[in-house]
């Protein structure tokens, strides 16, 4: 709240805001109960309203319990504000150009005066590491992740949900696989207000990281209705518990990419491991008398696809108003001389990059890493 009191803008903001959240958790509410039998991340979303809507109920019924009067009573409105934290820079943009009088909703794209607001940028550095040593070269991962804000923010607690949800409302259903979630955050808030996730499962082990992403084209949200919006912190918590894989992970998070643009990177740990030779020889087959059937090269890549362990190890997600795009980078990552990727907001994909208006040339330094920085990290 003090953030809202500052002055007479940040008010009328906030007033907005609080509106717009709370007839989005309403609509969404109803939505969600209707979608929760037959579709599970819908069933996920269920779920964490219910959280949000716990959470009052338990800071009431803590203060009665204590016998001290509430100092100021904190409506629902205000635990969805915190947990719209990672949606307000973007709503911030669209009420300053889409909804104050003085917007640009009508002006053309290009015009000076439209607003803009870049916050200190986050980074997160990636690098696998092949273990040469090792008879079956298991892969090793080098992850760094950074948060940006004030020093007034850094207060943060580590949070654990060993939450053995089930994928619908029928509890015969099976349970979801990321059941163990990990992450910084602060009390009210129910997921990472870093970006950051350690999940643990059901056959799942895997890291989830997040940046902002800088765009600097406004016009993509002329095609966005926040009304119709998904909170960020939802959208990834339902996705860490529904995904069997780091494909379905990112499938989950392409959908509803209204607010919260952010550049995103998944990581199969359980990938990391030694690696299995049964996919690339079978000595027992030299044992048989039966030589095996020669595989036609249709076939032939099929089954070599199927059985490669490492494929949807790393996926990378992006995200611009309106606008998602998801793809597997094991190979890139795998590569020799490209093992390393410093995000730092700049668009990986070139979809992205091109949609944004943001021009590589002008970020290069930061992009890049040094042959001395490289050597480090080995």
């Amino acid at each position: 709240s003090s953030s809202c009191d500052r002055d007479e803008s940040s008010q009328k903001f906030c007033e907005w805001l609080r509106n717009l959240l709370t007839r989005n958790y309403e609509q969404l509410k109803e939505q969600a109960a209707a979608m929760a039998e037959h579709d599970h991340y819908w069933h996920q979303l269920h779920l964490i309203l219910n959280q949000l809507e716990g959470m009052e109920t338990g800071y009431i019924r803590g203060a009665t319990r204590a016998r001290s009067d509430l100092e100021e009573e904190i409506p629902l409105s205000d635990f969805l504000l915190m947990n719209a934290a990672a949606d307000i820079q973007d709503l911030k943009i669209y009420y300053e150009n889409y909804v104050l009088p003085n917007g640009t909703a009508e002006a053309d794209p290009g015009a000076g005066g439209s607003k803009n607001f870049f916050l200190p940028s986050a980074s997160m550095l990636t690098r696998l590491l092949r273990q040469e040593q090792s008879p079956q070269q298991s892969l090793q991962l080098l992850f760094g992740h950074s948060t940006a804000g004030s020093y007034s923010s850094m207060l943060r607690i580590q949070k654990r949900y060993k939450l053995h949800y089930h994928f619908s409302p029928d509890t015969r259903s099976n349970t979801v696989p990321g059941a163990d979630i990990t992450f910084t955050g602060y009390p009210g808030i129910i997921g990472s207000t870093d970006d950051f996730y350690v999940v643990k499962g059901r056959q799942v082990q895997s890291i989830v990281g997040g940046v902002c992403i800088k765009n600097e084209n406004l016009a993509l949200w002329q095609n966005v209705d926040v009304k119709n919006m998904v909170p960020l912190v939802a959208r990834v918590m339902a996705a860490n518990r529904i995904a069997q894989n780091r494909r379905t992970w990112a499938r989950a998070m392409s959908r509803h990419p209204f607010t919260g643009a952010k550049q995103w990177i998944s990581v199969d740990l359980n990938k990391l491991g030694a690696q299995d030779n049964l996919f690339n020889t079978l000595d027992a087959d030299e044992k048989h008398d039966d030589a095996p059937v020669p595989l036609n090269e249709k076939d032939n890549a099929a089954i070599s696809e199927r059985h490669d362990q490492l494929k949807n190890m790393v996926w990378i997600v992006e995200q611009l108003p309106g606008l998602v795009h998801s793809k597997d980078v094991t190979e890139n990552f795998l590569l020799a001389g490209n093992s390393t990727w410093l995000a730092n907001g700049v668009p990986y994909f070139d979809v992205i990059l091109n949609a944004s208006r943001i021009s590589r040339d002008n970020y290069s330094e930061d992009q890049d890493l040094t042959p001395a920085e490289e050597a480090e990290l080995t």
